[in-house]
């Protein structure tokens, strides 16, 4: 059972800046926040577009489609930075927004709810080698030129399991900086759990207990949930459902070789169980160890609170 939720004193103030080939944090200290944003949070491909498509079927109590207006703020490839900033402010209340920054680069608002949204890192790897794999030409070139810093993305051809073992001993994908390493952003977000406005979740824990888990982010939220509408929700968050309905925006097709039908790939886990030998599924369980709390490491792997 999760602990119960505790009033932190102090109030977080951001400590660094993280800028890469696609994002910068910077952005962040424009945004004025408001009472009662709803800011999803990830290290990526993790649950992100699913956590942003609950929370969007819970505030239109299911009428909402998919495409839901979350702004990404820090990222520099999809919109100028005065065009990011000023369409974050037009956005009618309750505002969603998302993120892939670590905590301490954020600017954090005890007026805003935050759901960080986490993934076991195999799975984590798994998804982000499908989308790294199906990037156009065009799209890894407008990466490279929207005005970040650091690494180049560049095209991936090796095997999934390269690109795990990679991944595994240098902490990042190879050929995509998305943000600073896996271990230490999940640990980052972690420690902030007891917050009242902090909730996490666990791709699992959706994926296996969908109606349980939207009943538990609509009371984090303060929306009730009417019995009518529900199996709509819930039917609107099915990967089916989503990757039909993106494959009517043209975003995904100009991002990926097979558009929505690689964005929306999968949506499950454990898919590395039949490629990884033991020895390299330790491994990763290994590291975990060593830079996670154990009730994080296992939080991580299994969903289960503490």
């Amino acid at each position: 059972m999760a602990a119960p939720k505790r009033q932190l004193m102090d109030q977080p103030v951001k400590q660094r800046e993280v800028r890469t080939r696609i994002m910068d944090s910077t952005r962040w200290n424009e945004v004025k926040l408001r009472a009662g944003d709803i800011i999803v949070a990830s290290w990526g491909k993790s649950g992100t577009t699913l956590s942003v498509q609950m929370v969007a079927q819970l505030a239109s109590g299911g009428t909402a489609g998919v495409g839901a207006k979350a702004p990404w703020v820090e990222a520099l490839p999809f919109a100028p930075r005065d065009k990011m900033l000023a369409a974050v402010e037009s956005l009618p209340d309750p505002r969603l927004l998302k993120t892939h920054l670590p905590f301490d680069a954020l600017a954090f608002s005890a007026k805003a709810r935050y759901l960080y949204v986490a993934r076991d890192a195999r799975d984590v790897v798994w998804s982000a080698y499908n989308h790294h794999v199906s990037l156009t030409a065009a799209s890894i070139e407008a990466f490279n030129s929207s005005g970040g810093d650091g690494p180049l993305i560049a095209p991936y051809s090796g095997s999934v399991r390269e690109y795990y073992r990679h991944w595994l001993e240098h902490g990042a994908l190879p050929g995509f900086t998305l943000t600073e390493p896996f271990w230490a952003h999940v640990r980052g977000w972690w420690e902030q759990r007891h917050r009242p406005n902090v909730l996490l979740l666990h791709h699992a824990k959706i994926t296996t207990d969908l109606p349980g888990e939207m009943r538990r982010l609509g009371n984090f939220l303060g929306i009730g949930i009417e019995d009518t509408a529900f199996p709509v929700m819930l039917r609107h968050c099915r990967i089916d459902y989503m990757r039909e309905q993106s494959e009517k925006l043209p975003a995904y097709t100009r991002i990926f070789t097979r558009g929505a039908s690689n964005f929306f790939h999968a949506g499950t886990n454990g898919r590395w169980k039949d490629v990884l030998t033991e020895e390299e599924i330790a491994r990763c369980d290994a590291i975990a160890a060593r830079e996670l709390p154990a009730d994080c490491a296992r939080w991580l792997r299994t969903g289960e609170l503490p």
